[in-house]
């Protein structure tokens, strides 16, 4: 499970900005919260992000921007602070623990964390969720989990031999069918590090759109690292920076940010804290 990510359980048209919100969802502010983390790497980490929102984390290579997912995601352990999701305090020992509690990771380095290469995308996608398809915890139904991953497949669009292994594909059906198998596990959290990492502009603007109503429509809070500043601010609602594994300020507003903005705030001194 150390690749398993979420996002939209439905995938309909909807414009891409920074403040559209879905009536039937109401989010909760302070969703999810980090007071004061210290890890190995990391220091000083406090942030709070709401229900619903996408967070972009823009640091420089060595900022801890990465580190921090993978502390979120239990891969790090904690040696100080607290984390909460929804107000309960909640301690990861492991990647399954934050799985069971409803976390999703999609790791920059799909190839290696991502898929089973000669498994085909179907496969991929209900490989975190067998259990689901199982009849008396044992017999597996094939039909009802081929059926399962093909919706959701057909949801986000995936072109290419989806019979054949997931390797053949592009990087950019490759990426989307990671998408599909975390929509499967209907996350709360959603951690993204370098989503759209060599794959072409077309799939970008595809993908942009899976994590957009992934916040907009299910109200799944998203953390989302990159190092293309343009990407930050396309997603993002809120930017957080860091630099030398802290946090520097609070988190910004993304409206009326410029890439020239992103860049001088991943300069400016952490003050020594």
């Amino acid at each position: 499970t150390n690749a398993v990510i979420g996002t939209a359980r439905k995938h309909q048209e909807v414009p891409l900005n920074k403040t559209s919100t879905t009536d039937q969802n109401i989010s909760k502010s302070n969703y999810f919260v980090a007071k004061n983390i210290q890890a190995e790497g990391l220091h000083e980490i406090s942030f709070t992000v709401d229900q619903g929102e996408i967070l972009g984390i823009y640091g420089l290579n060595g900022s801890g921007r990465s580190r921090l997912l993978r502390l979120l995601y239990g891969d790090l352990k904690i040696e100080l602070g607290q984390l909460l999701i929804d107000g309960n305090i909640t301690k990861f020992n492991n990647p399954q623990d934050a799985f069971n509690s409803g976390i999703a990771y999609l790791s920059e380095e799909r190839k290696r964390d991502g898929f089973v290469p000669l498994m085909n995308s179907g496969e991929n996608v209900t490989l975190p969720i067998l259990k689901l398809f199982k009849r008396l915890r044992i017999i597996l139904n094939h039909q009802l989990r081929k059926e399962f991953a093909e919706k959701l497949i057909n949801n986000l669009s995936v072109r290419g031999n989806l019979k054949g292994p997931i390797s053949r594909l592009s990087g950019g059906n490759q990426q989307k069918v990671l998408f599909a198998k975390g929509l499967a596990q209907k996350p709360k959290i959603l951690l993204l590090d370098e989503p759209t990492k060599g794959i072409d502009i077309g799939s970008k603007r595809e993908i942009y759109k899976i994590i957009k109503d992934a916040a907009r429509k299910d109200n799944i809070t998203v953390l989302v690292v990159s190092s293309e500043e343009e990407e930050i601010l396309t997603l993002a609602d809120n930017v957080l920076i860091m630099k030398a594994g802290k946090v520097i300020g609070d988190k910004i507003n993304s409206k009326g940010l410029s890439i020239i903005d992103l860049r001088r705030f991943s300069l400016v001194s952490s003050g020594g804290n």
